[in-house]
């Protein structure tokens, strides 16, 4: 234990260094204006990534070093809501700035205002991280509250609903799903479960500043985050993303690319089997949230066969 928590450090540090070194270059910044607008959301990625990473890493040492080799449950919670709030959704919207576009051929976010969102997004992180460990639950619901407004305020810029022109002659044999698969879809449903772990935030942030009850769970809304957006968005960006690094012309078995189908289901049961409460949870979500480990581990093991069959038959 003591060892995965050095390798995590230091693997996450020099990951952070290189990505440092590739935006910091001037004649990338003159070349692409617009990556400038989106520095500040990187950098609050890179400071969350080796926050969250420093808080998994210092439990696994500590917990090595301890007699009993037990985790500490709160600072792993910390770690991984860090993670989520402070690396998962930056990265998720300078995606959406850049990459999706271009896949989806709809209109691109507007870069007036993502500096100013992203600071303000910060000013959010560093409050819910301070509250967690002062213990201040009012403070903490608050802090949870300003950063899932701050998130659906960013989604309402996202312009995935507007179609534009594709620039040149589209042809389906080269552009369409016969070549790539159909994965935009799944790029669509991954913002639709950020737009209800938002959502879904809020009504517990509110929850719990009225002292009642959560209608909602923390660990609903955390995997409505990580396996709904997050992985339903590697889902759908991998099949078109990966292909064109190995520079080949799509991945070697389109039609394995609506697998990404069991990861929603997945999804959406384990994020409803743990954030609605027991008493009102219906019969066929609970059976959701018992296959939803199964269905999602076939998910991933479809889409890695499908990387590695292109990757063994990319050209030499």
């Amino acid at each position: 234990m003591v060892l995965s928590g050095i390798c995590l450090a230091a693997g996450v540090g020099i990951y952070v260094a290189l990505i440092v070194v590739i935006v910091s270059r001037r004649r990338d910044a003159e070349t692409h204006p617009t990556i400038l607008s989106l520095r500040p959301w990187l950098i609050l990625a890179l400071a969350g990534w080796l926050g969250s990473g420093g808080l998994l890493a210092g439990g696994a040492v500590a917990a090595g070093m301890a007699e009993d080799a037990l985790v500490d449950a709160d600072l792993q919670r910390l770690g991984v809501d860090l993670y989520i709030g402070a690396v998962l959704i930056p990265v998720a919207f300078v995606f959406a700035r850049q990459v999706l576009p271009l896949y989806l051929r709809v209109d691109m976010m507007p870069p007036q205002g993502l500096p100013l969102m992203a600071m303000a997004y910060a000013v959010t992180v560093v409050a819910f991280v301070t509250a967690d460990l002062m213990g201040h639950a009012p403070a903490l619901a608050v802090a949870r509250l300003l950063q899932a407004v701050l998130i659906l305020w960013v989604f309402s810029r996202l312009r995935i609903h507007r179609r534009r022109d594709p620039r040149g002659r589209i042809r389906p044999e080269r552009d369409g799903a016969a070549r790539f698969g159909k994965f935009a879809p799944a790029i669509y449903l991954s913002f639709g479960f950020l737009l209800l772990a938002a959502l879904g935030q809020m009504v517990s942030a509110d929850c719990a500043l009225a002292d009642i009850r959560p209608l909602v769970r923390a660990a609903g809304i955390r995997h409505a985050y990580v396996a709904g957006f997050g992985t339903l968005l590697l889902l759908g960006v991998a099949p078109r993303l990966i292909p064109g690094f190995l520079g080949v012309r799509g991945p070697a078995w389109p039609r394995l690319v609506p697998a990404w189908l069991l990861g929603a289901v997945a999804a959406l049961g384990v994020s409803t089997g743990l954030g609605l409460p027991t008493a009102i949870l219906p019969e066929p979500a609970r059976l959701l949230f018992g296959l939803s480990g199964s269905l999602a581990w076939i998910a991933v093991a479809l889409l890695a066969a499908n990387l590695w069959a292109t990757f063994l038959r990319r050209p030499r």
